[in-house]
């Protein structure tokens, strides 16, 4: 069904239910249905109608049923319907709705399904469920409900299901609104009660069954502590700060499982990973780096990374250090890392990185700290280093060169800190 085919429609002025989920409309073709005043049930979900689309149904006030999930949808669309008054089912799912959107529907006394999962509502917004007070069903994840919104949720008397799958609900929370809320946890509906989880419990439980390791922190403090077994995690909230999967036993057909868990890891509010080890992992999609909030250090030494591969790295906006180490990268691929705006420190300990093509190392003129550290680089190499002037510290362990080597480049780079063995080699 697409726009052309609704004008078919547009005389049908006692329609009342109107379904067109996953379908190609947009908002030209609501234009279509704004005589359509006794629709009692829209369903838009998922389709490219945005605010513009919603103003031809603002004389819907019958309206019980609306799903506007996976639109183009914000606070300013819903202004549309806020006279009606017989809404009891309200579906916001994956929307630009934030709390000043809530405020639109204080008058839809009736209200009994509410669905915001993956919207920009937050703690302030939830002020405005007051109004609801026969609202059976909520869902509120992910979002950025924390345990300071809580409060507002406990007066909801009429409540049978809270969803808090994916909000920043600590488990302390959790058990409180749970013992607040007469439906709290029936043993016989698993569907109903609270059901909860927290993005940084995840990851952390996940990583920890794994046989990874972790450290995490407290928001706001810089102290962290690793966490070896589950029972160990903390009731209150919590950020994950490192993690690593080295040394993980096979078979890894659980690993997959974890990485849109990481990506959750997204809030600048509530998140803080720092640091990720995927040394030994070979053959990773790392596009599920892209969305943790502030990442600073990658590990993927021995990953079986090339030169070509290196260039699908994704473009880490807060990385500063990256480890290279054990991969056969040869020179050609480093030219991508300039994609890497924050990266000043780099491990290239790589054996296939031999003089013959060491000029590319010239590329890397806004690296601080280098490590070159076991790579197949001889005097004749590390020639193609006198030009970054940026460089503060290198090291040349275990590579082929000599001290006439050392001394040509310490006049070329009289401020960098070189490290490397008097025995070449060893």
């Amino acid at each position: 069904v697409s726009d052309a085919g609704l004008a078919h429609f547009k005389e049908c002025k006692n329609l009342t239910s109107l379904f067109l989920e996953r379908t190609k409309v947009t908002d030209a073709g609501m234009a279509h249905f704004k005589n359509c005043k006794n629709l009692t049930g829209l369903n838009l979900n998922n389709t490219k109608v945005s605010d513009a689309g919603l103003v031809h149904f603002k004389n819907c006030t019958n309206l019980a049923g609306l799903d506007l999930s996976s639109t183009q949808v914000s606070d300013a669309g819903l202004v549309h319907f806020q006279d009606c008054k017989s809404l009891t089912n309200l579906y916001l799912y994956n929307t630009q709705v934030s709390d000043a959107g809530l405020a639109h529907f204080k008058d839809c006394k009736n209200l009994a399904n509410l669905h915001l999962g993956s919207t920009r509502v937050s703690d302030a917004g939830l002020v405005h469920l007051q109004h609801f007070k026969n609202l059976q069903h909520l869902t509120l994840g992910p979002t950025n409900v924390s345990d300071a919104g809580l409060p507002d949720l406990a007066v909801l008397s009429s409540l049978q299901s809270l969803r808090l799958t994916g909000a920043r609900v600590s488990r302390q929370g959790f058990e409180q609104i749970k013992a607040a809320l007469p439906n709290g946890s029936p043993p016989d509906r698993p569907d109903l009660g609270v059901i909860w989880s927290e993005p940084n419990r995840s990851v952390a439980e996940s990583v920890l069954a794994l046989g990874g390791t972790l450290d995490i922190g407290k928001p706001g403090q810089a102290e962290t502590r690793a966490v070896k077994i589950a029972a160990d995690l903390p009731a209150d909230y919590f950020q994950v700060r490192r993690v690593s999967l080295v040394g993980v036993a096979k078979p890894l057909d659980k690993l997959p499982e974890l990485w849109p868990l990481l990506s959750a890891l997204s809030s600048a509010k509530f998140d803080r990973l720092e640091s990720i080890d995927l040394s030994g992992l070979t053959g990773l999609n790392y596009d599920f780096l892209i969305p943790i909030h502030g990442l600073q250090e990658l590990s993927l030494a021995n990953a079986g990374l090339n030169d070509t591969s290196l260039g699908q790295l994704p473009k880490l906006p807060a990385l500063k250090r990256l480890v290279l180490d054990g991969n056969e990268i040869r020179g050609e691929g480093l030219a991508h890392l300039s994609g890497q705006p924050e990266l000043i420190d780099l491990s290239l300990g790589c054996p296939s990185l031999v003089d013959l093509i060491a000029k590319n190392l010239a590329e890397l003129k806004h690296v601080k700290r280098l490590s070159l550290a076991g790579s197949g680089l001889s005097d004749v190499g590390i020639k193609h280093l006198a030009g970054l002037k940026n460089l503060e510290s290198l090291d040349l362990h275990r590579t082929k060169v000599t001290a006439a080597g050392i001394t040509e480049l310490k006049a070329a780079l009289p401020k960098c800190q070189i490290q490397w063995d008097a025995t070449p080699g060893k």
